[in-house]
């Protein structure tokens, strides 16, 4: 399979056939959607980058649930005056530290509701909302994002446009059984699968076996039913095909390795921005040629930027490690959303026995998403199923 970019957006091609899908489901919509009369400089850092997503015998080489971010904060190049140093200055325990990273901010706080509670990450929301700064991000489910080749590898479903809701209730399914799904796709060596109509077989049993589920029957049947018996009844029909074309030549186990094209994609949206991006030795040095570009990769510590003679002002490498804190809260809150639906009503009720101080942190974290998706619909990019996306939104 081989990828590259057409206008802006990554297309994916099997040489045996001349076929391409999306690879960030909301760029289309959006790509033309950037607000350019305000020019914003971006900072980027990232979190939950394994740089490769493997299959191994029993389970994945890192843990399926915790996604890929890149994101951070954004500003308004207009703004000549950032205010860094009076939010420094609130910030207890790190006023004399170089650079400041989740893990300090965080301060012991396991899940998102903890963090709320803590008051560092209290003053750099209070900061970030009465300043009016917007935040970006797009993020990856690994696992959802390895199992859509097999909906765009059947021939039924060439050009239409149910593509998305049929990746998102087989991903639902095949997270169910973990242990049979990894069974299923260790077996047929995914994703260089030998045999399709061996594996086709095994992914019907597994789709069959979750629709007798309690889960099925609560979350999907009403009004997902027919979208079930439909993947079915095509996947029979796909036992015929020779090969599944976007499951042939890949790395046997090897189920993402394109992390840096997150990166291209990013520098391609916001091609009118400046973009500051953290160090990244595994991505940077598939940009080395580039020349005048938008972007440059620095070190958020300023004192190893000084010695590097990378150093810009301290307002920028101080945003970066704002960058960081940004990503790390945001995995603590998709998290906090949910991976399953019983999660999800977990979190619901953990919501609504929050206490005063934290449910108005919620709000802001939540006002400062969703200002920010107003300001350029591009500043949030989903890779995952629609139930989550979904989900994420109303929770927002």
């Amino acid at each position: 399979m081989s990828r590259y970019f057409h206008d802006g957006v990554l297309i994916m091609c099997n040489s045996k056939k001349d076929s391409s899908r999306d690879f960030i489901s909301e760029l289309y919509k959006n790509k033309n959607s950037q607000n350019s009369q305000r020019e914003y400089a971006l900072f980027f850092d990232e979190t939950n980058n394994s740089r490769v997503f493997k299959l191994r015998e029993n389970s994945f080489n890192v843990d399926e649930k915790r996604y890929f971010i890149l994101g951070g904060i954004g500003v308004l190049t207009a703004n000549s005056k950032n205010n860094v140093e009076d939010l420094w200055k609130k910030l207890k325990g790190v006023n004399n530290q170089e650079e400041i990273k989740f893990k300090s901010i965080a301060g012991g706080a396991k899940d998102f509701p903890a963090l709320l509670k803590k008051t560092n990450f209290q003053e750099i929301l209070k900061w970030l909302f009465s300043n009016d700064y917007r935040v970006h991000f797009e993020f990856m489910d690994n696992f959802y994002y390895s199992i859509t080749d097999i909906i765009d590898s059947l021939d039924f479903f060439n050009n239409t446009d149910y593509h998305r809701l049929l990746k998102s209730v087989l991903y639902q399914a095949m997270k169910y059984d973990r242990k049979k799904t990894l069974e299923v796709l260790s077996e047929n060596k995914y994703p260089n699968v030998e045999k399709p109509e061996r594996f086709i077989c095994g992914i019907i049993n597994v789709i069959s076996s979750y629709m007798m589920t309690k889960s099925y029957k609560d979350n999907y049947e009403k009004d997902y039913a027919r979208v079930f018996q439909l993947i079915l009844t095509v996947l029979e029909f796909a036992k015929n095909q020779k090969e599944l074309i976007f499951l042939t030549n890949n790395k046997r186990e090897t189920l993402i390795d394109e992390y840096p094209e997150l990166y291209r994609q990013a520098i391609k949206t916001f091609a009118e921005y400046k973009l500051f991006f953290d160090h990244e030795p595994s991505v940077e040095n598939k940009f080395n040629s580039h020349k005048n570009s938008n972007f440059t990769f620095i070190e958020s510590n300023p004192t190893i930027a000084r010695t590097k003679n990378e150093f810009i002002d301290l307002d920028t490498h101080r945003f970066i490690q704002l960058s960081d804190v940004f990503c790390g809260a945001l995995s603590y809150f998709l998290n906090f959303v949910g991976y399953n639906a019983d999660q999800t009503e977990s979190s619901i009720l953990v919501l609504k026995q929050m206490n005063h101080e934290q449910k108005k942190f919620y709000i802001q974290w939540c006002k400062i998403i969703k200002q920010s998706l107003r300001e350029n619909p591009n500043f949030v990019i989903r890779i995952c199923d629609i139930f989550f996306e979904l989900l994420d939104k109303s929770i927002l």
